[in-house]
């Protein structure tokens, strides 16, 4: 049995150009010329893609690929925790660095306690969740909460601690999101699946730095020491909405959108206010290409010689 519940208060395409078929000759040498010269084209267009890196480039949204890659990475290492959308309870805030850096006292019910408290009735997958590090899986956890879509406000959460975690999973998943994009951004990865490996190594990275903590704490003293303005209107579109400082909070089937001063934060493709893309080779769509024009060049030329033999008249 699996872990159900845990309270953590916790194309752009380089096309090929060029090489359109000749025009039909009114001769057999002609004919012959004419099929030589496709013969040629054909030949040329396989020795060029010999190469493998004369494949596409696909860019795709940083956000999107991100959070897919920390929701396959929970996903196999069978640490897709449920938590509660609740500040006060979310184990992964109760960690004893975090604490220190907002001057609280340590607490008892922490994310290893969690686990352990469960470990009698999951053995397999506790064991499995309590030889990773915590901060691994509490740093995706942090990122896929900020995509997860909201109907609406809880009914059995505090309004003010369920719209202040949900701030704390977008402002911690932004930050670690920028972190990645400086790490894995710039360079064109072979596929998505390196991409998503590259990722998940650059997020490891931050996670177990002091830098985690501090991007943490911060998010959590916002939240607690700005004032809240909650949003029960419903003439905003989505589901979830408030304010909290210079923050204004959307959550709809997107997920967290958050408005920072009025210009888009973070969410909808935003990374600190920007979008990034994440560039692949996509290796396997190149070889669909090549076949495709290879077969598109010999299907001319054999179209050709065929009107040669067929529709002159002397």
């Amino acid at each position: 049995m699996k872990i159900k519940q845990l309270s953590i208060a916790l194309l752009s395409a380089i096309a090929l150009g060029g090489c359109s078929g000749g025009s039909v000759s009114a001769t057999s040498d002609q004919a012959q010329t004419s099929s030589t010269d496709h013969s040629t084209i054909v030949g040329k267009i396989k020795e060029i893609f010999k190469s493998e890196t004369n494949s596409f480039v696909v860019e795709m949204p940083a956000s999107a690929m991100i959070v897919d890659a920390t929701k396959e990475w929970l996903t196999k290492n069978n640490a897709d925790l449920w938590i509660n959308t609740d500040m006060e309870d979310n184990s992964c805030l109760n960690n004893d660095h975090i604490n220190d850096r907002l001057g609280y006292k340590h607490q008892k019910n922490t994310f290893l306690s969690a686990i352990k408290r469960q470990e009698k009735d999951y053995p397999e997958q506790a064991k499995q969740i309590l030889a990773l590090d915590e901060r691994d899986i509490c740093s995706r956890i942090f990122i896929r909460e900020s995509a997860n879509a909201l109907g609406g406000w809880s009914r059995t959460i505090d309004d003010g601690l369920y719209a202040r975690a949900i701030f704390i999973n977008g402002y911690v998943a932004n930050a670690l999101e920028t972190q990645i994009i400086s790490k894995v951004g710039a360079k064109v990865w072979k596929t998505d699946v390196e991409a998503k490996e590259k990722i998940n190594a650059a997020l490891s990275e931050v996670a177990r730095s002091d830098l985690y903590y501090d991007i943490v704490a911060e998010a959590y003293r916002i939240a607690e020491k700005s004032h809240l303005s909650k949003d029960f209107t419903g003439h905003h579109p989505a589901s979830v909405h408030f304010n909290l400082a210079d923050y204004d909070v959307a959550v709809s089937g997107v997920g967290t959108v958050i408005l920072k001063n009025g210009a888009g934060w973070f969410g909808n493709g935003h990374i600190s206010g920007k979008s990034y893309m994440i560039s692949m080779q996509s290796v396997e769509g190149s070889r669909m290409e090549k076949r495709k024009t290879i077969a598109e060049a010999e299907t001319t030329s054999t179209e050709t010689k065929t009107a040669d033999s067929v529709g002159v008249q002397n």
